[in-house]
């Protein structure tokens, strides 16, 4: 069962009613995809035994995926496999997953559950299976995490990992963020971080907490240095974009963004272990932000085009680690002396 996070006392009676009253007392766990951040901007819980909740917090298992993100996929692993778990250990039993809207994060755990269950035989199944199911609307990245976790099933290796350097940055075609209608172009600056990776190494039913950090943040790097300007006026029709000499590495879940001044122009979450050949190509329909323009082209033309560009250097594992102290508001703003592009990096989108 996929469903929003109760926002009232109301919603939340309402929703404890139907799990009691579908014959399920203390036969169902709720699985919730809210940040703990999220939560506390809500005000005091709603899934509390006083709403019907009789179990709480016990029937309740925080898994705290980002907004507009699919989260670690260590964090879905987890989720999956105790959910399975649960399910498995009586035959009434049934869970409900939730998130703010009801169509994006929990959407993406419930198309995972379908292929961990055997439900769904493929990523495009079980996507397929919950867009007509509840009408969820799933972020590109997080389409592109359900593939991750058909191929992880697939695996006989299971998850692992490589560390990559980030070389340089291709735009064919020139987004268009200017404030002047007349300048057509961008100034592309970039963030990035790690994913909602667990702050300790440690096994799949640990309570450590999952925290993200930044990794890169061209506009602190800067300093005083405005960013090159690109412009579909002057002819130009791609960027070029060398990251040699910032020596940018990534490993394991990560979530790249690309600003112009304050305005996120795209965002990408990938796992370097599935990045092949040291090479990433995303289309308008497959990157983040940019594939709400899909209909208008506004910002984007049809036939924008992202590639990024790596090498495989030595595994440091290190880099997937959140230093706890060193991440405010619970590990969801970036790191201590952040800029404006590193908290928005982390910052819930409107749609999930």
């Amino acid at each position: 069962m996929v469903g929003s996070y109760p926002s009232s006392e109301h919603a939340a009676r309402a929703l404890s009613e139907h799990l009691e009253g579908a014959g399920n007392s203390k036969c169902y766990k709720v699985v919730s995809c809210l940040t703990e951040e999220e939560e506390n901007s809500m005000g005091p819980s709603f899934l509390s035994p006083e709403n019907g909740f009789v179990d709480a917090p016990g029937c309740i298992d925080h898994c705290g995926i980002m907004a507009g993100t699919p989260g670690a996929l260590k964090q879905i692993l987890r989720v999956c496999v105790t959910t399975d778990t649960y399910l498995a250990k009586e035959e009434r039993n049934i869970v409900v997953i939730l998130c703010r809207a009801g169509k994006g994060r929990s959407g993406m755990i419930a198309a995972c559950l379908l292929l961990h269950l055997g439900l769904a035989m493929s990523a495009d199944a079980a996507v397929s299976t919950v867009y007509q199911s509840r009408g969820c609307t799933l972020f590109p990245s997080q389409i592109r995490y359900v593939n991750y976790y058909e191929r992880l099933l697939r695996s006989p290796t299971g998850e692992y990992s490589q560390t990559l350097r980030l070389n340089a940055v291709r735009f064919t075609t020139i987004p268009s963020f200017d404030s002047s209608i007349v300048n057509q172009g961008c100034s592309p600056v970039l963030a990035l971080g790690v994913l909602g990776q667990v702050a300790e190494l440690t096994a799949l039913d640990s309570s450590a907490p999952f925290l993200s950090h930044v990794l890169f943040n061209q506009k602190e790097t800067a300093g005083k240095k405005k960013a090159a300007f690109y412009s579909k006026t002057k002819g130009e029709k791609e960027i070029e974009l060398d990251y040699r000499d910032h020596a940018i590495y990534v490993r394991g879940d990560t979530v790249l963004a690309f600003f112009s001044g304050d305005m996120k122009m795209l965002q990408v979450c990938f796992h370097t272990a599935f990045v092949e050949a040291n090479y990433l190509s995303l289309d308008l329909e497959t990157t983040d932000c940019a594939h709400r323009d899909l209909a208008q082209n506004i910002y984007f033309d049809r036939n924008f085009c992202l590639e990024l560009f790596f090498s495989r250097v030595r595994d440091v594992p290190e880099l997937n680690i959140a230093d706890p102290l060193t991440v405010i508001g619970g590990g969801v703003g970036g790191t201590k002396g952040a800029s404006c592009s590193s908290d928005m990096l982390f910052a819930n989108e409107e749609h999930e």
